[in-house]
C-alpha cells in the first residue's frame, strides 16, 4: 500500500510542483500588484469624490477660485524670493539696468547696445537687444551663466564671437528681454 502511493507521488511530483510554484507566483503577483493599485483606486475615487461633492455645492467654486488664488499667490511669492534682483520685472528700464549691473559684475565692456524691434507673446512684450561686447572667455560664460540663472528675465539667443587677440574676444549677442503682460503676474 505504501508502495503504490509512493510510486503515485513520484509520477505526480513534476505537476504537483508546478502546481505550487504557480500558485506562489499568483499570490506574490496579488499582494505586491494588484493590492497596492486597489488602495489607489480606494484613495483616487474619495478624493474625486470630494471634488464632485466641492463642485456640486453651492459655494464650491469660490472655495476652489480661492485654493488657487492662494497657491498662485504663494508661487509667486517663491519666485520674487528666487529671482532675489530687487527689479520690478515689468519695467524696460529696470531690467536693462539689471542686464549692464550682470554685465559690469562679469567684467565686460559694451562696445555698442542696439535695441531691435519689439514684439509680443500671449504672456510676454519680447525686447530684442544686440549687444556688442570686448571681454575674455572667461568673462563672456560668466556674463552668459548669470543671463541664464534668470530664464523669465533673459533668453539669449545668438551669439557670434571673433577672437580679438590672445584671449580677448570680440561678441555679438542677440539678447531677448522678457516682460510680463499686465494679468500675468
Amino acid at each position: 500500500m505504501h508502495i503504490s502511493f509512493i510510486e503515485k507521488l513520484k509520477r505526480e511530483s513534476f505537476f504537483t510542483l508546478i502546481l505550487s510554484l504557480s500558485l506562489i507566483c499568483s499570490v506574490v503577483v496579488i499582494r505586491y500588484l494588484i493590492v497596492p493599485q486597489i488602495v489607489l483606486y480606494k484613495d483616487n475615487t474619495r478624493t474625486l469624490n470630494n471634488f464632485q461633492k466641492l463642485i456640486s455645492s453651492e459655494n464650491g467654486y469660490s472655495k476652489i477660485k480661492e485654493e488657487i488664488i492662494a497657491k498662485n499667490s504663494q508661487l509667486h511669492d517663491r519666485l520674487s524670493k528666487v529671482s532675489n534682483t530687487g527689479t520690478d520685472s515689468r519695467d524696460l528700464s529696470a531690467i536693462l539696468e539689471l542686464l549692464i549691473k550682470k554685465a559690469k559684475a562679469s567684467d565686460i565692456r559694451f562696445v555698442k547696445m542696439q535695441p531691435q524691434e519689439e514684439s509680443k507673446t500671449q504672456d510676454y512684450r519680447l525686447f530684442p537687444v544686440v549687444l556688442d561686447l570686448k571681454t575674455t572667455y572667461h568673462a563672456l560664460g560668466q556674463f552668459i551663466a548669470s543671463l541664464e540663472s534668470l530664464p523669465y528675465m533673459f533668453k539669449v539667443d545668438r551669439l557670434a564671437m571673433d577672437a580679438a587677440g590672445e584671449s580677448a574676444v570680440e561678441v555679438k549677442i542677440l539678447v531677448t528681454c522678457l516682460i510680463p503682460l499686465q494679468g500675468n503676474i
